[in-house]
């Protein structure tokens, strides 16, 4: 049902965006060819007789010159432009040097070129420019018994402009119209005595979006449009994306985990390569749909939101110690550790199942929104795990030493594979998402350009075969008396590192029991009666063990006399 409704809501979305791309086609198509009219009787005359064959002848160039160089009337002409992906340029400034030469299968995005030539002479001079315009189709015509098939040249519009030049290196500016569309044009100069000979130029010309008119007059006009367009789009659509960001981190953990550096690195070389590449598509794109731009802040701000906030997580550390044979300060065979393998994972609390273990990654995250998981088989051992109050880990878990490796993890990922049809009714309703998709692809390539709408489609389809699959991570934890065992080891390792016999750690660990010379004797004391019990099998009188030396000498003299006085002595 989750799937049914994300597609469903892709195909409105795709519809919507079509349907004003469309809207804004038709509305603004044609509103600027009649800018330039002129109602002169030369400019009409050409409009009528210019055939293809003249509007494609273009001027003689030279192999080692520049494209648009033309050698005519004893005079160096040629012709330049400023690229509108030229970001930050100014246009008819001298200094700047953003200006490319215009060539025959080149594109003008702007609605200027640039004349330029050398002009020796004190007086100053003047040329007229004609710019014609026209399109290219393929028409039947019949010739005596016979049709045959022609290339015409349709739509030819023409306009002229008066342009004067001062002595110097002069830069004089040709204006062209705004068009929607991709146009051929040809461009011509003449003086008072006819056309120029050899002062002639070919190219294509498209306005790039921006040179519209924002059908604005006022300030009101541009609160208005502003509020419309960006602001209030961006305030609705912050709180809206803060619900879903919200729900996203509680499904999934936390989010991505690029953190936000590779964030702004990543954006910016992706925005800094569709801007320099695809800049007039990009233009297109924002002046038909303003919304765009809103709704690329409002994603700015889910990114922040999903990077900044986690739920239900603990950074636990993974330690397996690394054991060696060793031998003991007595002699004798021994273990020891000098090294160990540590893991840094997240761990979230599981939804009606074993925990999870999540690293960072886009398509992990997309998957775990969507229900995948990485569920942590051996989890028994968390249970047991070295809780770390004050420090950047949360817990510590010990590994056994005999694993394989610290944690076996595969993250969680996708699959594609088209969805089955099974009936009539799933039958109909993939034909309906297919004719709407092509609909609307053949929309947004006619609108934008084919390779957005090719890409656009290919998401689409991803989105609409992707299923989310599931990871699996794997511990071996160590048995529940090894974490006993091990810090009983540490700390007495620690306290005893300065031992170098049995002997030393003997006297260090009595130094550790008794503080004063009596405690030491009881000390001592208790150790020798506890070791005569163990080897008699019973308890021993500790008077005996503690007498004086005086006290025993004189318990045993009188009991010599004692015997000899009971023994009668030899006649």
């Amino acid at each position: 049902m989750r799937r049914d409704t994300v597609r469903t809501a892709l195909v409105a979305l795709v519809m919507v965006l079509s349907l004003g791309t469309g809207l804004a086609i038709a509305d603004g198509a044609g509103a600027s060819v009649q800018e330039n009219a002129t109602d002169d009787d030369r400019v009409d005359e050409l409009e009528d007789d210019l055939t293809l064959e003249e509007l494609r002848r273009d001027g003689r160039s030279y192999s080692n010159s520049p494209a648009s160089v033309r050698i005519a009337d004893e005079r160096m002409w040629w012709l330049i432009h400023w690229p509108a992906d030229a970001i930050g340029s100014n246009p008819g400034d001298p200094s700047d040097d953003s200006w490319r030469y215009l060539a025959s299968d080149d594109t003008v995005d702007r609605n200027s070129v640039f004349l330029r030539t050398i002009h020796v002479e004190e007086s100053t001079e003047s040329v007229t420019a004609y710019v014609a315009y026209y399109d290219v189709e393929e028409r039947d015509v019949r010739r005596g018994n016979r049709t045959v098939t022609e290339t015409v040249a349709t739509d030819v519009v023409v306009d002229e402009q008066q342009l004067s030049f001062s002595p110097g290196w002069p830069m004089l500016e040709v204006d062209l119209r705004n068009s929607d569309d991709r146009q051929h044009v040809a461009m011509w100069l003449e003086d008072d005595e006819g056309a120029i000979d050899g002062a002639r130029w070919t190219f294509d010309h498209e306005s790039v979006a921006t040179t519209q008119s924002a059908g604005i007059t006022s300030e009101g006009d541009y609160l208005t449009r502003a509020s419309l367009e960006f602001l209030i789009p961006i305030v609705f659509g912050g709180f809206g994306m803060g619900v879903v960001c919200k729900r996203a981190i509680d499904r999934a953990g936390s989010g991505p985990g690029f953190g936000y550096g590779k964030w702004i690195f990543l954006l910016s070389i992706g925005l800094g390569a569709v801007v320099v590449s695809q800049f007039s598509t990009l233009a297109e794109l924002l002046v038909i749909a303003p919304l765009a731009a809103a709704a690329f802040v409002v994603g700015v701000f889910g990114i922040i939101i999903l990077e900044t906030y986690e739920a239900h997580q603990q950074r636990t550390l993974f330690f397996r110690p690394v054991v060696r044979d060793a031998t003991s300060p007595s002699g004798e065979d021994a273990i020891d550790s000098f090294l160990g393998d540590v893991e840094e994972e997240i761990v979230i609390d599981g939804d009606a199942g074993p925990p999870s273990v999540i690293r960072p990654g886009l398509f992990p995250f997309l998957a775990r929104v969507f229900g995948a998981r990485a569920r942590l088989e051996g989890y028994q051992g968390l249970e047991m795990a070295i809780k770390l109050p004050s420090s950047k880990w949360d817990q510590l878990v010990v590994v056994d030493p005999d694993a394989d490796e610290v944690i076996d993890y595969e993250p969680e990922g996708w699959s594609f594979e088209l969805p089955s049809i099974n009936d009539r009714d799933d039958a109909l309703r993939m034909g309906g998402l297919a004719l709407v998709s092509v609909m609307a692809i053949s929309t947004i390539g006619s609108a934008l350009s084919w390779a957005w709408a090719l890409g656009m489609g290919a998401l689409a389809l991803a989105a609409f075969c992707a299923t989310p699959t599931g990871g699996q991570a794997r511990i071996e934890p160590a048995p529940g008396h090894f974490r006993a065992a091990f810090m009983s080891m540490m700390f007495l390792a620690d306290e005893l590192d300065d031992a170098r016999t049995i002997d030393d750690a003997r006297e260090r660990i009595i130094q550790l029991q008794a503080s004063s010379e009596q405690e030491k004797d009881d000390v001592l004391e208790k150790q020798d009666a506890t070791l005569i019990e163990e080897m008699f099998g019973g308890e021993v009188d500790r008077r005996l063990t503690t007498g004086s030396p005086s006290t025993s000498a004189t318990s045993s003299s009188a009991t010599t006399d004692d015997g000899d006085q009971e023994v009668p002595a030899d006649d």
